[in-house]
Parts: C-alpha cells; sequence; structure tokens
C-alpha cells in the first residue's frame, strides 16, 4: 500500500518549501510514481482585513457650514419678501418712503384731490346761500331805522325831556306807542295826566292820508320817577295787516347809557311789550 502524500493546504501554498534534502529524494522517487487520481484541491487565498478607518475631525465643521449656507439663503429670501424697514435693528420705526408712483397714478391722486377741493367750495357757497336766504326770509332788524332817529325826531320837532321814549319802524302802517308809568298811569295818545309828567308830542301814520314810510313816535317825561316802565306797542285795525313788521324802542336819559328794544309783529299780532327800568 503505497502511502498518500500529505494534503497541501492553503497555508502551505504561501510557506517556502523548506524539506530536507532526504526527504527531497524520498518525495522526487515518490512523483515518480503515478499520482492517486483525487479531485484538485481548491485554493482558498485569506484576503488581508481593512486598514481601520483614521477618523476626520473637519467632517462636522462641513456639514455645519453646509447648513449654515442653506439658512443664510432663506433669510436672504425672507429679507426681499418683508419690509425691510420693520427688520432693520436699531430702525424698528423707521421705514424708506414709498416709491414714486407711476404718472397715471399722480394724475388720478390730483383729480380726487380737486374733486374734494371743489365739494368743499360747493358746501361752502350752499351753506352760505342758505344763510343768505335765510336772512332774507327773516324780518329786517330795525337797526337802521334806529341810526336814523335822530333825523326823525328832529324833522317831527319831537321835545327831548329828562328822558324820552321813541318807537320807530318803516312803513304806512299804522303803530302806536304807550307807556305805563311805575304807578300803573298811561302816558299816550289821550295826553292824559299823570303822574310821571310824561306826554306824547309825536303820532305818525294816522290819518292814512299823511302816512310816511319813515315814521317815528316820541313820549318825553319832564319829571320820571323811578321804577319799572312797562311801554306797549299796538298795531292798529284801521290798516289791514301787510306781513311781517319789525321796529325798535328806545328809551334815553341824560347821564345813562342808551337803552333799546326790538320787536316784531308776525303775521296778524297786534300787541307787542317791553319794560325798562329806571333807578334814582
Amino acid at each position: 500500500m503505497i502511502p498518500r502524500a500529505p494534503r497541501a493546504g492553503a497555508l502551505s501554498v504561501l510557506a517556502p518549501n523548506r524539506r530536507p534534502p532526504a526527504a527531497a529524494a524520498a518525495a522526487q522517487a515518490a512523483s515518480a510514481l503515478p499520482a492517486p487520481a483525487f479531485p484538485a484541491a481548491e485554493t482558498h487565498w485569506l484576503a488581508a482585513p481593512p486598514p481601520p478607518e483614521t477618523p476626520r475631525p473637519w467632517g462636522h465643521w462641513l456639514v455645519l457650514l453646509g447648513w449654515l449656507l442653506v439658512a443664510a439663503l432663506i433669510a436672504a429670501v425672507l429679507w426681499l419678501l418683508i419690509a425691510p424697514c420693520g427688520l432693520r435693528p436699531g430702525f424698528l420705526g423707521f421705514c424708506p418712503a414709498p416709491a414714486a408712483a407711476t404718472a397715471p397714478a399722480l394724475q388720478a391722486e390730483a383729480l380726487r384731490a380737486e374733486i374734494a377741493q371743489l365739494t368743499d367750495r360747493l358746501a361752502l357757497s350752499e351753506r352760505m346761500c342758505l344763510n343768505a336766504r335765510k336772512r332774507a326770509e327773516a324780518p329786517a332788524a330795525p337797526e337802521s331805522e334806529i341810526a336814523d332817529l335822530d333825523r326823525r325826531l328832529q324833522a317831527r320837532g319831537a321835545a327831548a325831556g329828562a328822558m324820552t321814549i321813541s318807537l320807530v319802524w318803516s312803513g304806512r302802517d299804522d303803530v302806536d306807542l304807550r307807556v305805563s308809568c311805575p304807578s300803573g298811569q298811561i302816558a299816550d295818545l289821550q295826553r292824559r295826566p299823570n303822574d310821571c309828567g310824561g306826554l306824547l308830542d309825536v303820532d305818525a301814520n294816522y290819518p292814512a292820508l299823511i302816512a310816511v314810510e319813515d315814521p317815528v313816535e316820541n313820549i318825553h317825561f319832564n319829571t320820571p320817577v323811578p321804577g319799572r316802565y312797562r311801554v306797549q306797542v299796538a298795531r292798529l285795525t284801521d290798516v289791514p295787516p301787510r306781513g311781517d313788521l319789525s321796529f325798535g324802542v328806545v328809551l334815553r336819559r341824560a347821564g345813562t347809557p342808551e337803552q333799546r328794544r326790538e320787536g316784531t309783529f308776525r303775521g296778524r299780532e297786534k300787541r307787542w311789550s317791553t319794560e325798562f327800568e329806571i333807578s334814582r
């Protein structure tokens, strides 16, 4: 029986042949013999283990730098989309002036301003017209007649006593003046005696044939007494009412300021009165 040669393994291939000379001769002789038919042995090569990876500390910084670039890009986009005047530190209350409007926008703004100005002027004109209409419809104040009182009294030959009470109006209406003294006695057209020394010396517009457009009536007092004087104005019925009639009553007394009262007969009104207080 022929002894089998030892099976060559994977490691035997890599190891160098260090057999002794005697063994080499025996091996040579044995190799002369026909080799048995054994299946060829597979050769397995052992791969060398991969070298250990060296840590790279700068890789984390690259990742961080990439995220910083992305954040900067997002911030730039937001800066362009949002008004920067609200994001500037130190300038929170400041916003830049808006860009200049286009020519059509400027024209439209100018037209709106002109329309608003014309509207205000129209409203002002309407108010002025309304006020003028109200003044025209209201009865005329007797300021002009009162201002013309001295001329009328002088033209009619009125007396100037220690105190006078005068009635003045415009038109041919027959209006009468009477005054009640503090005691209640009357000074009027009848010229009745009274205790306050009052006497009617000018009567106007009676009869109608001698009526004038600038009438005046006057009662003078030679010895006025202190107290309350009641002035009564009557619109007589011998002339039909001709609408509203304005008039004025003036009290003059030496050494004291002039006192005035104004009144109006509206429609068919016929009576009006006022009072003056006379002190010592």
